[in-house]
């Protein structure tokens, strides 16, 4: 049982967390305002097969089963909207995010300053997202 404890919470450890919303905070972080223009959806993706291979051992079957189950190791990726965001009239910039905006909203953008004026932000974790009351109409 401890076995079994242990590989349950190694998985757990062992995640990625590539969607992590930068601290808009950090140092090195650039913000800008703009306007939502368009909203694009990517759509989930999933991987192709039969899904997970059994090997006929009862219980390890049954472990992958699990697995497979509780992580659905078949998709690929969920999907998640990108938003263009209007920062003047030569930038605008894609941003992925799971957070909900509309056409006309204004905005704050946030990332890291190493990657220039208008970089595309359209991998979920690239930039932070949030509404702001600060654009001038």
């Amino acid at each position: 049982m401890k076995l079994l404890t242990f590989i349950v919470l190694l998985f757990f450890c062992l995640q990625s967390y590539a969607e992590d919303i930068p601290d808009p905070n950090a140092p090195g972080m650039r913000k800008v305002l703009g306007i939502i223009t368009d909203i694009n959806q990517v759509p989930t993706s999933t991987k192709g097969g039969n899904g997970p291979v059994l090997i006929g051992n009862l219980p390890v079957d049954i472990g992958v089963l699990i697995v497979d189950g509780i992580f659905n190791t078949r998709t690929n990726y969920v999907g998640f909207p990108i938003y263009h965001v209007k920062v003047n009239d030569s930038i605008t910039l894609e941003v992925a995010s799971r957070e909900s905006f509309k056409d006309g909203d204004c905005v704050v953008v946030w990332y890291r300053d190493e990657m220039g004026d208008s970089p595309n932000l359209s991998m979920l974790g690239d930039a932070g997202i949030a509404k702001s009351k600060d654009c001038s109409k």
